[in-house]
Order: C-alpha cells, then structure tokens, then sequence
C-alpha cells in the first residue's frame, strides 16, 4: 500500500493494472522481475551513496549479481505472491 501511496498518480495506475493482472503493454511477468532485480543491483536500497554499481562490480559481477537477486525475487513470489510485499521487502532489505 506504501509504494502505491507514494507513487504518482500514473504510476500508481500502472501498478494497480500490474497488480490485478490488466496491464496491457505487453511486459511478460519475467521481464518485470527481471527488471526489478536490475533496479535493485543498480541502486541498492541499503546503499544509498550508491547510484551505479555497475560501475563498481563491473559487468560480469554485475549481472551474476542480478540473476541471484532476481532468482531470490521469484523464490518470494512463488513462496508469498505478493508482489507488493515483495517490493516493500526488498526496499527494506536491499540485495
């Protein structure tokens, strides 16, 4: 409910029409994951001085990095289906 709250009146569209599965640009569940797991390793929540850490990692690190944040992201998803939950915990929690 936070990340609606705190959203702009067209994202909070968007998420909503994420949410209840009515989302129609065409963006398949997976490249969604994979797209929040790229936003996470870019800009760690936890780390706030860090904006790029593709930078620091290099490209290698960078993207193994990402394919265990976004494994972790759809482990949570099939465990707790709430995409929400799942948001708010990794804004909390970072990587």
């Amino acid at each position: 409910m936070k990340l609606i709250q705190d959203s702009q009146p067209d994202e909070a569209k968007y998420i909503i029409r994420f949410l209840q599965k009515t989302l129609k640009t065409g963006a398949a569940e997976k490249t969604v994951i994979t797209a929040l797991a790229r936003a996470i390793g870019y800009t760690p929540p936890n780390k706030p001085k860090i904006l790029n850490q593709k930078k620091k990692l290099g490209e290698d690190e960078f993207f193994k990095l990402c394919d265990e944040i976004e494994y972790s992201i759809k482990q949570a998803i099939c465990e707790f289906p709430n995409y929400g939950r799942v948001i708010e915990e990794l804004m909390a929690c970072g990587d």
